[in-house]
């Protein structure tokens, strides 16, 4: 998606449903219990489950978010007979942090509206596996999940996905080599924050540790290039295709697996 150079950087990219986070008016339009919040516990065993009402709030988010997600801002659908329709997930912030020193919040207001951002199930995956070494526990849906975030997309979720390809790592490459470009999105960042939401970009598994507002103005430049009428140099795919077959070949061995993205430095290690 192509953003118009006129917008105000100096906001955060929030999209439509974030600029009206009130969420309070549809605990009463889709029939969901506020004290339920913190979801269910089991008699038997004490663990916390979903609350009861888990699909109205399904649908209220959803319905919220526009029916798209949250990351990619791709259509998604509550419930579909369509085999081809992107079915849409809820994902709670509360699973991807804890509180200021660290701990996790073991559920406490995890079905809290103000927590739920609806989310593809590509991103879900993005956002919610914990361990690379374990990525293949949801088969790979999560390869379809885009690289970069939209720039209009929701914040709180916007997660540069590691690049599993030869190309996503060299188009990350050759963006990371315009950086001093890049647009801010907060240029006088709090001095507890370096972005709206670090500790999410930090701690989701599949992204790099990366600000978000980086990791959406690489998603921003790469559509910048896309759109380009008239570009003054070959655009990223282009060039790509250029390439010699030997050096297409030495990126995709370079980024054949978890370890060894880590080990040449281009993913910091996980601490």
């Amino acid at each position: 998606m192509h953003v118009s150079h006129a917008t105000d950087r100096t906001i955060a990219p929030y999209n439509t449903a974030y600029l009206r986070d009130d969420r309070t008016h549809l605990y009463e339009e889709y029939d969901i219990d506020r004290a339920r919040d913190s979801g269910a516990v089991c008699p038997e065993t004490g663990e916390r489950d979903a609350p009861h009402d888990v699909s109205a709030r399904r649908e209220a988010i959803l319905s919220f978010y526009g029916h798209r997600c949250g990351r990619c801002l791709s259509p998604i659908v509550a419930t579909s007979v369509d085999a081809d329709a992107e079915l849409g997930y809820v994902y709670s912030l509360a699973d991807a942090g804890g509180t200021d020193d660290g701990d996790r919040d073991d559920g406490r207001d995890r079905w809290a509206l103000e927590n739920l951002v609806a989310v593809c199930e590509s991103c879900y995956e993005v956002c919610s596996i914990e361990d690379p070494d374990r990525l293949d526990v949801f088969e790979s849906a999560y390869q379809d999940a885009q690289q970069f975030p939209q720039w209009l997309g929701d914040p709180r979720v916007a997660v540069e996905r590691i690049p599993l390809s030869g190309r996503e790592l060299w188009v990350r490459e050759q963006l990371a080599t315009r950086s001093g470009d890049l647009p801010s999105v907060d240029p006088e960042p709090r001095s507890n924050s370096k972005s709206v939401n670090e500790r999410v970009a930090e701690t989701a598994c599949l992204a790099r540790e990366t600000p978000a507002k980086t990791a959406i103005s690489f998603g921003e430049q790469l559509a910048a290039d896309a759109w380009q009428p008239m570009p003054t140099e070959q655009r990223l795919t282009e060039r790509w295709e250029a390439l010699e077959d030997c050096d297409r070949a030495s990126y995709e061995r370079r980024a054949a697996d978890w370890r060894t993205l880590v080990e040449s430095s281009f993913v910091p290690a996980r601490r």
